[in-house]
């Protein structure tokens, strides 16, 4: 089980950090969540304020022990309503792959193609020939997919599609091609390719989608309801085509769609709520977004819960802000009492001032008690981007800027926009680039691994007072994890 936190500093910088990376000792729920627990309390982390897992029945158990110890504790935000976050890749994977295995003869097809040209140098040769003489210009070349990672399915139709004349020219060349072909699942024909160019026009935004909201050191939470959104109304539009078969496609494509993200219930609203705490789409995008996505009553629905969930952070935010500021107080008070002399001849005086001054800012806060930090965010022109690429948008940075205009919303945005709303990158950090273990690695210690992963994660970093990046010094990094597995081989057999 790979641990990460992810946070914003005092410096309005996202930060991520790999807290463990650990053996569990069951599948039960409650077990991995015992050892996340134990973690934190490792690390010092006494508050929580959401928790981003994979789509799975022991995750949602272990979320459940978690939030009743956080409760118990006191380490959630609102008894851990918003605690559960489901990992967004996950979903796409799942919603992908229910529409892939309905076209699993087509991609077997297609796939039975690629794998006989590139069989040998000699079936190679000649369906490169086939391709000068078609004159097809493509920069890629056929590639084979790997069957359990749709994206390189996804990468696989979409260049052999574009070589559609040449395989039909190789038929014709090759003698044993066709009969090959149809001893598995068949030759593709030209049907299959018109059906192959609709599955990659469908798939193409599903591909596009985990690289915009799986990244380690931008916010991506602001950006997630734009994205489906936009994905909803390319089915949409799909679904009212003058061709049929495309069409009916779009149906289905929708159906999976609505299946994992058609029901507001089923998402956790900090989603919604890291797109109000943008300052170029507020609440009005929110609401935008759900009366393109909903029927009219369901939208406003839905814009008033996120509208109550907002409100509810924000209450509970200045409520613990307002704690700790009247502790700061007490202990000035206090600090104050022992050195004031008791002889002060003005202390009457000093008391009719500090009454006055009560007063003034007693008169102040009835003044502004009515229009709170989000009625003065809102109420404010969008941030026109318009003339810059959303890359170009630092959104930490504009929060950095305006902290002080908006105090208590500014401490709920630096909690909610530091969410990852995808757990893939934990899952590729023990990435070497290498497709097996040499004999080295294969024999550390679960210890080892753990402290070689965790530096490693660490180690790769930018640094933001120092932007030298690690991956320049790759090869000095794994002649370091090379004698570290020495190390350790050498001291299994002592």
């Amino acid at each position: 089980m790979s641990l990460t936190a992810h946070f914003i500093d005092n410096d309005w910088k996202l930060n991520k950090k790999m807290l463990n990376f650990f053996r569990v000792s069951s599948c039960r729920g409650d077990a991995n969540g015992k050892a996340i627990l134990m973690c934190l309390r490792d690390w010092g982390i006494d508050k929580v304020f959401t928790i981003t897992v994979d789509n799975a029945s022991t995750n949602d158990d272990a979320i459940s022990f978690l939030k009743n110890r956080f409760n118990l504790f006191g380490m959630g935000i609102l008894r851990g309503k918003y605690l559960h976050l489901k990992c967004i890749s996950d979903i796409i994977n799942l919603i992908v792959s229910d529409v892939l295995n309905e076209f699993n003869d087509l991609v077997a097809r297609v796939r039975g193609a690629v794998i006989y040209v590139r069989q040998s140098s000699s079936s190679l040769q000649k369906f490169k020939e086939c391709v000068e003489i078609q004159e097809i210009q493509s920069k890629n070349f056929l590639c084979l997919d790997v069957s359990t990672k749709w994206n390189s399915t996804y990468l696989m139709l979409d260049v052999a599609q574009k070589f559609e004349r040449a395989f039909e020219r190789f038929e014709d060349e090759d003698p044993f091609y066709k009969d090959e072909l149809l001893l598995g699942d068949g030759v593709p024909d030209s049907n299959d390719w018109v059906n192959v160019r609709r599955l990659v026009l469908f798939l193409q935004p599903f591909y596009e989608l985990p690289f915009k909201v799986a990244g380690s050191f931008c916010v991506t939470s602001n950006i997630f309801l734009g994205e489906i959104c936009e994905v909803y109304r390319l089915l949409r539009n799909w679904q009212s085509s003058s061709d049929a078969e495309f069409s009916t496609m779009a149906k289905r494509m929708k159906e999976k769609y609505d299946k994992y993200w058609g029901n507001v219930g089923k998402m956790n609203v900090l989603l919604y709520v890291a797109v109000v705490l943008d300052p170029r789409n507020k609440l009005d995008f929110v609401e935008f977004c759900f009366t393109v996505m909903y029927a009219e009553e369901e939208a406003e629905v839905m814009t008033k819960e996120v509208k109550e969930a907002v409100f509810e952070l924000l209450y509970d935010y200045k409520r613990m802000m307002e704690l700790s500021q009247s502790k700061q107080v007490s202990d000035r008070s206090q600090m104050s009492q022992k050195t004031q002399a008791f002889g002060d001849t003005n202390l009457l005086q000093k008391k009719k001032r500090g009454l006055s001054s009560d007063f003034k800012k007693y008169r102040e806060s009835r003044c502004t008690e009515q229009k709170t930090d989000l009625d003065k965010y809102l109420s404010q022109e969008l941030v026109d981007d318009e003339d810059d690429d959303d890359d170009e948008f630092n959104i930490l940075d504009w929060w950095k800027s305006n902290s002080r205009k908006f105090p208590v919303l500014s401490h709920l945005a630096h909690d909610v926009l530091a969410i990852p709303i995808s757990t893939a990158t934990s899952k590729s950090a023990f990435n070497t680039g290498r497709c097996e273990l040499d004999a080295y690695r294969g024999s550390l210690t679960s210890k080892v691994v753990q402290s070689l992963v965790c530096a490693r994660d660490w180690l790769r970093r930018p640094s933001h007072l120092n932007p030298t990046y690690f991956e320049e010094e790759m090869e000095e990094i794994d002649k370091l994890d090379l004698e570290f597995s020495k190390i350790e081989l050498e001291s299994a057999l002592d």
